[in-house]
């Protein structure tokens, strides 16, 4: 509940007939004092019984873009049959109380944006009841909903954009004579050469690397390691990790690679096609709501996983003992780094043959 200005300017007005009851003129401050006594018990009856006899529900489509402003929708009931609802919306621009008649029912659309990737809960905009007299106001009781606010996607038009972010310029499918299929990629700094596959390189005029497998692609198992905590900081890093994993999994789509996002169920699904990638987006926003649990997730992967791409906003010992575990499961793994580890981790990591890059690095 909130205490108005007009409380403060009824405290005042009191103290004033307190002193003029003390007067000769008697018998009128008496009378008014005692009215001035009871108008703050009317008005909160009255608030109280507003605030009864109003439903009030905010309703919005699924999922939005964030940093943009979007539609809410705000549907009003009065259910009372004397009293009129005087409603205070927090918008900007918005002076006036919306006021719905008894026994009216209206709706009123308002706009905000959020900033944050994730769950936006609707309820945290405040609607208030107010009353007549002007010295209380209270919270509205909102039905539940919420809306998803959806990862964006980061600019790799370019090849070092592509390297900062740890994309490959290029990942080129094959059909071997044996009918084994594989995938050609630019080969990685540090990565061993008995993987060559000449006649490509000699075409790229680059060393490329093949890797034989059952599928034509690889499922890409994205493992998010979010920041802990709920600073603006932190949530300002959780967006970038997000945005970039969003990015990396719809090129992954693109180039006819399944993803796998590592999450609870129903998250815990495989995306196969392009057009997936918009679920895939909204999967992604729903995973950004839970609780991380990144060791747990780490310790599950299994030997059937052929590539591990691993977002860390940091490695600490026991991340690092985790990823160095898992690197003798797993075919390829790949850990895109936010922040600085260390160089002397990141070398027992490389030295593991972990693929670190570190995202905004110069490449």
């Amino acid at each position: 509940m909130k205490i108005r200005t007009g409380f403060y300017v009824w405290a005042l007005m009191l103290v004033a007939l307190f002193v003029l009851q003390h007067t000769r003129l008697r018998a009128f401050p008496h009378i008014l004092l005692l009215f001035w006594l009871l108008l703050p018990l009317a008005s909160l009856a009255n608030v109280l019984l507003a605030r009864k006899n109003a439903l009030v529900s905010m309703k919005s489509t699924h999922a939005y873009e964030r940093e943009q402003p979007f539609p809410i929708r705000l549907q009003v009931k009065n259910r009372g049959a004397f009293t009129v609802l005087r409603l205070w919306l927090h918008t900007p621009g918005k002076g006036e109380p919306l006021l719905v008649s008894p026994k009216e029912e209206t709706a009123f659309t308002l706009y905000t944006e959020a900033t944050h990737i994730g769950a936006y809960p609707l309820p945290d905009r405040n609607v208030y009841i107010d009353e007549p007299f002007g010295l209380f106001r209270l919270p509205v009781n909102i039905q539940p909903d919420r809306v998803w606010i959806l990862p964006g996607e980061i600019d790799t038009t370019t090849t070092a954009k592509e390297g900062q972010s740890g994309q490959s310029p290029r990942t080129t499918p094959f059909q071997n004579g044996q009918g084994e299929t594989a995938f050609v990629e630019p080969l990685p700094y540090g990565k061993p050469m008995r993987h060559i596959h000449w006649k490509m390189s000699a075409r790229m005029q680059e060393w490329m690397t093949k890797h034989m497998d059952e599928e034509a692609d690889p499922t890409r198992l994205f493992i998010l390691l979010p920041p802990p905590g709920d600073t603006e900081e932190n949530r300002n890093a959780k967006d970038d990790l997000y945005d970039t994993a969003y990015t990396r999994a719809k090129l992954a789509l693109q180039r006819k690679q399944p993803v796998r996002l590592f999450a609870k169920e129903p998250l815990n699904r495989l995306y196969a096609m392009p057009e997936q990638s918009r679920s895939l987006r909204l999967a992604l926003s729903m995973h950004a709501a839970e609780e991380p649990q990144p060791l747990q997730a780490l310790r599950q992967i299994d030997e059937k996983t052929q590539s591990v791409l691993v977002f860390a906003h940091r490695i600490d010992n026991a991340t690092e003992n985790e990823l160095l575990s898992l690197r003798g499961r797993v075919h390829k793994l790949e850990v895109l780094l936010f922040t600085d580890a260390g160089e002397d981790r990141l070398n027992r990591l490389r030295d593991a043959q972990i693929t670190i890059t570190k995202v905004g690095d110069p490449q």
